[in-house]
């Protein structure tokens, strides 16, 4: 029997991926684990792992409850505000054109 080979543990690229990272990033700082936040959030630890490595296919309820628990936000903004949207702290940007600025970026 041959061994089917283990998917890929990378995380994603572009926005989703800085997403990914933000999250990821909150967490550790918050000193959660996967499962902690999880239970947190109310959702799955797949969930959860979907999430840090930014990839497609989570739902948005799952991703806002996880965002609440880890004192973030989703935010949709017109492009013309995203400066903004980072005032007061860092933030993660998602422009129209598919193209993410952190808060050193934005400014």
């Amino acid at each position: 029997m041959v061994a089917k080979p283990r998917r890929s543990a990378s995380v994603g690229l572009g926005p989703l991926a800085d997403m990914a990272k933000k999250v990821a990033d909150q967490r550790l700082i918050l000193g959660l684990t996967q499962k902690d936040l999880a239970v947190l959030a109310e959702v799955s630890e797949t969930t959860i792992r979907m999430i840090e490595r930014g990839r497609g296919g989570v739902r948005l309820d799952g991703l806002s409850r996880v965002l609440h628990a880890l004192g973030l936000a989703l935010a949709v903004v017109p492009p013309n505000a995203l400066h903004n949207v980072l005032e007061g702290g860092q933030g993660v940007i998602i422009p129209a054109h598919g193209h993410s600025e952190t808060e050193a970026g934005a400014r």
